[in-house]
């Protein structure tokens, strides 16, 4: 009886990891929306915090985007942060480019990057913004595809699809195969199949507009989950909430292997706030842990071709 359970859940879970690769697919295989009339300048809104790994390498692919008109504004809680010299070392590099830079500001709720961007954003000159974290590069077409998708139809925010590079130690390898796997396949599902919002904070474009008609940061100040919060609000005044599906670099460098299983933790925790039966719903979509404990119950060559 144990055995059997444990197959079915086994080839369940491949089942439905099978479903979130083809949500993937189907998103990246569709067609982009065409250009808008107009291409409207952005403001980029970068919260910096210490010296990420490739912090240098990955402001720099923000100073190249491939769009006509785009401003920056770096932006520290604290002035002596080591994070506010490498970007204006790195704006210095680029005149061409406006960059601004912001220190301290107004603490308007408990979420200190959103403290910070509360800082940087009367900085902002633009209608269009985009939140962007310091740990992610870009390839340059990323901000004209996600301003297409955003002046298209009736969207109201746009985020993008997560991939994580450049993990170093087991903690990093482990990162990348969660963010590339799970994480990237369950916002494509939760987005493309269940037509659910799945908002990732990591690179987020909305109008100034619409993020006053929600509250402003004062209002996603109030919750750690800012981003899945800010995407809900969104959805609640009508408008659509889109995933890019041109997939933005997430910078990974050396995590431990207890920094990797307390973030994925804190991560569960907000998963099963948000959304509980989703979040009992997860278990079943990795089939990893079901096809181990079949090996261990079963040994054989049947169980191990489920494993592999």
């Amino acid at each position: 009886m144990v055995v059997t359970a444990l197959a079915g859940l086994t080839v369940l879970g491949l089942l439905l990891s099978l479903v979130m690769l083809a949500a993937q697919w189907r998103q990246q295989a569709a067609p982009p929306p065409p250009a808008p009339a107009r291409w409207p300048p952005v403001s980029i809104l970068k919260p910096l915090k210490g010296v990420d790994a490739d912090l240098e390498r990955n402001l720099e692919t923000f100073f190249h985007l491939d769009y006509p008109a785009y401003e920056l504004i770096f932006g520290v809680a604290d002035p002596a942060d080591p994070a506010l010299a490498v970007a204006r070392r790195v704006a210095g590099r680029h005149p061409g480019v406006a960059a601004r830079f912001a220190t301290g500001g107004p603490g308007v709720g408990f979420n200190p990057k959103v403290n910070n961007l509360a800082g940087i954003l009367p900085h902002a000159r633009h209608e269009l913004l985009l939140i962007s974290d310091s740990n992610v590069a870009v390839a340059p077409a990323m901000l004209s595809e996600m301003v297409r998708r955003l002046e298209s139809g009736d969207v109201g925010l746009v985020t993008s699809f997560i991939r994580g590079v450049g993990g170093r130690g087991l903690g990093g390898a482990l990162e990348s195969f969660q963010l590339n796997t799970f994480v990237l396949g369950g916002v494509a599902a939760v987005s493309g199949v269940l037509g659910r919002v799945c908002a990732v904070g990591k690179s987020m474009l909305l109008r100034r507009a619409e993020l006053e008609r929600i509250g402003g940061l004062a209002e996603l100040g109030r919750y750690l989950a800012e981003d899945q919060v800010c995407g809900e609000l969104i959805r609640a005044l009508g408008r659509e909430v889109v995933v890019c599906p041109e997939p933005i670099d997430n910078v990974l460098g050396h995590v431990s292997l207890q920094g990797f299983v307390g973030r994925h933790l804190r991560w569960a925790r907000i998963r099963r706030h948000i959304a509980p039966a989703g979040y009992l719903g997860e278990a079943l979509a990795n089939p990893l842990p079901f096809a181990l404990a079949l090996l261990v119950a079963a040994p054989g060559a049947a169980s191990a071709g489920l494993l592999l």
